[in-house]
C-alpha cells in the first residue's frame, strides 16, 4: 500500500510540475522569448500612455537595455504630421519608458522644442502630471523617412531616442 501511495504521490507531484521548452533550441526558446517580450510590452506601453492620455503608435516599438538599465520607445499618433513649425511651438512627439539611467523608472512624453531654423534644441521627459523630471538635447537628424519610425540606443552615458517621419528627423539625446 505505501508503494502505491508513493507512487500516486510522485505522479501528482510530476503533474505539478509546468512544462517548458527548454528542451526546445535555442533559437526556438529566444523567438518565443521575443514574442512574450513585445507582447508585454506593447501592453505595457499602452496601459502607461493612458496613463498619460495619449494614443501610441504601437507599431514599430522599440527597446533597448545595457546593465540594469532599459528604455522603450514609440511615437504618438499623429506623429506623421508634425512639422518643424510644430517643434519650434513645442510638441509632444514620442512616450518612452526609462528604468535606470539616473531617470527614475516610469513612463514619460517626450516633448520638444526646436526653435525655427535651429540644429539644436530642448526635450523634456514629462512624467503624468506634465512635470518635466529630465532636460535632454535635441539634434537635427539626417533626412526624414517616408514611413515613421523610431529608434532607441544606450551609449556609454547617454541613451539616444530618434524620431522620424516625412516631415521631420531629429535625435533627443538623455545624459546620465
Amino acid at each position: 500500500m505505501n508503494r502505491i501511495l508513493s507512487l500516486f504521490g510522485a505522479l501528482c507531484l510530476l503533474a505539478s510540475v509546468p512544462l517548458s521548452n527548454s528542451h526546445a533550441a535555442p533559437s526556438d526558446r529566444l523567438e518565443s522569448a521575443n514574442t512574450a517580450l513585445r507582447d508585454d510590452l506593447t501592453r505595457a506601453m499602452l496601459e502607461g500612455a493612458a496613463e498619460h492620455g495619449l494614443e501610441i503608435s504601437t507599431d514599430g516599438i522599440v527597446f533597448a537595455t545595457r546593465d540594469d538599465g532599459m528604455v522603450a520607445n514609440t511615437g504618438v499618433a499623429g506623429f506623421d504630421s508634425l512639422t518643424y513649425d510644430d517643434l519650434a511651438r513645442g510638441a509632444v512627439v514620442g512616450f518612452t519608458y526609462y528604468s535606470g539611467f539616473t531617470v527614475e523608472p516610469g513612463f514619460y512624453r517626450v516633448y520638444v522644442v526646436l526653435p525655427k531654423g535651429a540644429k539644436t534644441g530642448t526635450a523634456y521627459l514629462l512624467d503624468a502630471q506634465g512635470r518635466a523630471v529630465k532636460e535632454a538635447t535635441v539634434s537635427v537628424g539626417a533626412t526624414a523617412q517616408r514611413a515613421s519610425k523610431w529608434t532607441c540606443s544606450v551609449s556609454w552615458h547617454h541613451v539616444t531616442v530618434d524620431y522620424h517621419s516625412g516631415n521631420i528627423s531629429f535625435e533627443v539625446t538623455v545624459k546620465w
